[in-house]
């Protein structure tokens, strides 16, 4: 198995290579369509403004690598911004188009006495009474992790959210699971042995 890290110009690759190297795992930076020769699972990292992420991903091809990763149901963890890049369109760059693989679309984040970007450790709500998710399960959800957005994501009807983080009384969807999909509003890779947790559920599904 070799993991592919999408690298779009920006991301917080560093960090998610580290926590790769920590779990002993082969992977390699996805900077173009050659790169995704043995790939079985990618990860799109979260940083970054998303207009220009999804210019540099069509300028090197990789959109659309992506979109047929996708459509042959390999897996993809996606973190923040990735997360945000999965969905039709964003309102931070008036409607700029993204991959288009989650229906629904991503807001502006005003959440009253709070600043914009929210940032800090927040714990998460499972929705679900049962925690048989492969990898939000049991050991991963209602934990702390490490939020860093100014932008959330409202989902279409079809795809199903596992958990949501609240701030100030406002629900925000801090998970999503649609088929072979796995998407976090929060950055794992920066959240200590629970994000550890969850990636390395990603890498075993």
């Amino acid at each position: 198995m070799e993991v592919g890290i999408i690298n779009y110009g920006s991301g917080n690759i560093g960090n998610v290579t580290r926590s790769l190297r920590a779990l002993n795992v082969n992977y390699k930076i996805i900077n173009k369509l050659s790169d995704f020769k043995n790939i079985d699972k990618i990860i799109l990292p979260g940083q970054g403004a998303f207009k220009s992420a999804i210019e540099n991903l069509k300028k090197s091809g990789v959109y659309n690598k992506i979109i047929e990763h996708n459509n042959d149901e390999k897996p993809i963890l996606a973190i923040c911004l990735g997360m945000q890049l999965l969905f039709y369109n964003s309102d931070e760059f008036m409607n700029c188009e993204g991959l288009k693989l989650l229906s629904g679309e991503v807001k502006k984040l005003n959440v009253k006495n709070m600043p914009s970007p929210i940032i800090g450790w927040y714990k998460i709500f499972n929705l679900n009474k049962t925690n048989n998710n492969p990898v939000f399960n049991k050991d991963s959800l209602n934990k702390y992790y490490y939020f860093a957005h100014s932008m959330y994501c409202l989902l279409g009807e079809e795809n199903a959210h596992i958990t949501n983080v609240k701030y100030n009384g406002i629900n925000v969807i801090s998970t999503v699971n649609y088929n072979n999909i796995y998407g976090t509003q929060f950055h794992p890779e920066l959240s200590n042995q629970s994000g550890l947790t969850i990636i390395n559920n990603f890498l075993n599904l």
